[in-house]
């Protein structure tokens, strides 16, 4: 057998006490240290999710100018021809025999090439930029304004409309008309998503730095595929029959030229939502 040995320690109860606070020192440092790398990474993950947004909407305005330039060559070429249809319609139609069918046929010509010739225009307005004309404006004014005005065919569709609007957002400097066309033009996408009985959420307040605006326009329509999402503000794309994808073309060009940014949240039959930031200058 081999022979038994015993240590004894006189520790000092202070010595104990001591060592004992240092493990729950470096336990709370440890958790500390766990929840500082976590954090750390969340934001790490929230600064590339915003550079990735900015990257994105940096890319979508540089191909919405070169394809507004594109629509701007092919509108020009278009407007001659259409203004020789729409004269030779009308000396034909002074000239032809008088009737029903022949009057009929003429308002055919005549309507087309309206509606050719409006076309070709939003075709131009998309390259042209027109020039900001800014002002201290409200944008809860201008929003409360774009409602009324589409109230009765909101109330058609059966469409509730809810505002959230923070009484302290400031006047902001923004071309109010450019600005109001962008407001329609998501509202009526956003009006044309849902089925009757939809309901429209529409608030504003400050970011987190309150310097910018923030508006968010929110629908519970059959939301948007990713795939289609990232397409949404191209022009000529559409999902709609018909659609000739200008409006939300024309919209994030708007907000471009005020500095701002447009950024959508959407999943199939999950409705979307459209943030818009305006910063203040």
């Amino acid at each position: 057998k081999l022979p038994a040995a015993v240590i004894c320690v006189d520790a000092d109860p202070g010595f104990l006490l001591s060592l004992s606070r240092i493990r729950k020192i470096i336990l709370w440092g440890s958790i500390i240290s766990l929840a500082a790398v976590a954090l750390l990474a969340y934001m790490l993950a929230k600064i590339l999710a915003l550079l990735s947004s900015a990257q994105e909407f940096a890319e979508r305005t540089e191909r919405l100018s070169v394809m507004g330039e594109l629509a701007a060559g092919i509108a020009h070429e278009i407007r001659n021809p259409l203004n020789v249809i729409k004269s030779s319609s009308e000396i034909l139609k002074r000239s032809a025999a008088p009737g029903p069918k022949a009057e009929l046929a003429f308002g055919y010509i005549q309507d087309e090439v309206r509606r050719i010739n409006g076309l070709t225009e939003k075709f131009l307005s998309l390259a042209k930029k027109t020039p900001l004309s800014p002002e201290k404006r409200s944008i809860n004014a201008l929003i409360e304004s774009v409602l009324a005005k589409m109230a009765e065919g909101m109330e058609e569709k059966g469409i509730k409309t809810e505002t959230k609007l923070d009484a302290n957002l400031p006047e902001m400097e923004i071309d109010p008309a450019q600005m109001e066309q962008v407001f329609v033009n998501i509202i009526q996408n956003a009006a044309e998503a849902m089925e009757s009985n939809g309901k429209l959420e529409i608030a504003t307040g400050l970011s987190r730095d309150k310097k910018s605006a923030v508006i968010s326009i929110k629908d519970n329509g059959s939301g948007i595929s990713e795939e289609n999402r990232k397409r949404l503000f191209e022009p000529f794309f559409s999902t709609k029959d018909g659609g000739h994808g200008l409006g939300l073309a024309g919209s994030a060009g708007i907000v471009a030229e005020h500095g701002g940014t447009i950024e959508i949240q959407s999943a199939p039959g999950k409705g979307s939502i459209f943030t818009i930031l305006i910063p203040p200058e």
